[in-house]
């Protein structure tokens, strides 16, 4: 019979180290999902930046392109009206400028395209970074603002939830509790902050489902229930 009863605490033993592994893990793989999506949202406005940069300094030499054309073209007109008033030796001259004139203008119109399509594309470009940013930071408002929950590990092995958003009048409130495996190789709740009824229970029900997420929102549920 000893010998029976060592071999099932072994095996409790065996079957909550892999439930704590199972948190562990579990846990490691949100603060990793968090910690990526920071990452992401950081080397994107890194890039879109410089990409805006660069369409902003198009846009500049464009600009500075069809201001010198105008002059080209002021000058050329001032040409041809002084020519006008010259001797008719000068007439030659002066009918070659309208030409000349012409292939200015021509020139002028597809810079001022050229212009409407830079701002396009830099105008394009900013609200498609906009959006493209806003669907990044709604991942990461997923746990940190729109559902509050955070992810601490103490040096004594809990891991401890904080949430917000629970408290209507309050968002900022943070309700937390803390979890970790004891000596007798079950869960067990180390605080839980404000307390709540019937926790004994929601425990027993994790320790024999081993499922720690289903229990978190089974938490913020009965946080939530007293605002609903």
């Amino acid at each position: 019979i000893c010998i029976g009863g060592e071999t099932m605490a072994e095996e409790l033993r065996k079957e909550m180290s892999d439930a704590m592994a199972r948190v562990n893990m579990w846990a490691s793989t949100k603060e990793k999902e968090l910690t990526n999506i920071k990452i992401e949202h950081t080397s994107f406005l890194d890039t879109q930046n410089d990409l805006t940069q660069r369409l902003k300094q198009r846009e500049r030499e464009a600009k500075s392109k069809m201001e010198k054309l105008m002059q080209e073209i002021n000058k050329h007109q001032e040409g041809i009206k002084t020519l006008k008033v010259q001797n008719d030796t000068l007439k030659g001259k002066s009918e070659e400028l309208p030409s000349e004139l012409k292939s200015l203008e021509e020139e002028l119109e597809m810079e001022k395209e050229n212009y409407k399509t830079i701002l396009s594309e830099l105008d394009n470009h900013d609200t498609s970074m906009r959006k493209k940013k806003n669907a990044l930071e709604m991942g990461h408002e997923l746990y940190e603002t729109r559902l509050g929950l955070k992810f601490d590990k103490t040096s004594d092995g809990s891991l401890v939830f904080k949430m917000r958003n629970i408290d209507p009048s309050y968002p900022s409130k943070e309700f937390s509790f803390s979890i970790r495996v004891e000596d007798d190789e079950k869960y067990h709740v180390m605080h839980c902050n404000p307390a709540i009824d019937g926790l004994d229970k929601f425990v027993a029900t994790l320790n024999e489902t081993n499922s720690l997420s289903q229990f978190v929102r089974t938490i913020r549920q009965s946080w939530r229930q007293p605002f609903l």
